[in-house]
């Protein structure tokens, strides 16, 4: 389900006119690389790009590689988003929140 909410923001994004990039080297939106996935942002309507950056870690908190172990996103002024269930009110609120965010800023 985290490929699911991934994909979620991302159409949040483009909705609100986003271009999102890959920072990997295979240019995948949904391939962590060293325990994170970074995506850079870009859009016509606010000047300079965005970046959110997308943790892993396991229960224990430990580094992971594994996209189902996704805990939270950051941008690049440092803002903390966690990941609650696909279908709940919380996770809505979080992509809005999120899209916020990266167009106040």
């Amino acid at each position: 389900m985290t490929r699911a909410r991934l994909t979620q923001l991302r159409d949040a994004l483009e909705s609100a006119g986003w271009n999102i990039a890959s920072e990997s080297e295979n240019g995948d939106l949904f391939s962590p690389e060293e325990e994170r996935i970074v995506w850079a942002l870009s859009t016509r309507n606010t000047a300079g790009a965005r970046t959110l950056v997308f943790y892993l870690s396991d229960h224990l908190g430990r580094r992971t590689q594994h996209l189902a172990d996704l805990s939270h996103v950051e941008t690049q002024t440092g803002t903390h988003f966690h990941f609650s269930r696909i279908n709940s009110e919380q996770w809505r609120r979080t992509v809005h929140d999120i899209v916020s965010a990266l167009q106040q800023h």
